[in-house]
C-alpha cells in the first residue's frame, strides 16, 4: 500500500466518524425536541383537565349559593319576629364559597331569631 493510499482511507475513515456523529447528534436533537413536545402535550392536557374540573365545581358553588340566598330570602320575607335583622348582601358570582358562607351564617342567624 502506498501512502497516498493509506491517507486516503484515514481521511475516509475521518469523514465517516464525522458523518456519524453529525447524524447522533442530530438524532439526539430530534428525540429531544420529541420529548419536549410530548412534555407540553401532556402539560396541556394536565392543565385544560383542571381548568375544566375548577370551572365545574365553581358552578356547582354558585349554583348551591343562588339556592341558600333564596332560600335565605324567602326565610326573610316570612320572619315576623321582634328582632331587627341585620341586612346581608350576598355576592354568588365573585366568590360563591364566600357568598355561601355568608348565606348560611345569615340562615343560621334567621334560625336563631326566630327560636326566641
Amino acid at each position: 500500500m502506498t501512502p497516498a493510499f493509506d491517507t486516503l482511507i484515514t481521511r475516509g475513515v475521518r469523514d465517516a466518524e464525522r458523518w456519524q456523529a453529525h447524524r447522533r447528534a442530530r438524532l439526539v436533537r430530534r428525540l429531544a425536541a420529541g420529548v419536549l413536545c410530548l412534555l407540553l402535550a401532556v402539560g396541556l392536557a394536565v392543565g385544560l383537565t383542571f381548568n375544566a374540573r375548577t370551572a365545574r365545581q365553581r358552578e356547582r358553588l354558585t349554583a348551591e349559593c343562588r339556592e341558600q340566598a333564596t332560600l335565605l330570602a324567602e326565610r326573610t320575607a316570612e320572619y315576623h319576629g321582634k328582632a331587627d335583622l341585620p341586612t346581608v348582601r350576598i355576592d354568588c358570582t365573585a366568590d360563591p364559597q364566600a357568598g355561601l358562607l355568608q348565606a348560611r351564617e345569615a340562615l343560621d342567624r334567621l334560625a336563631a331569631a326566630g327560636r326566641r
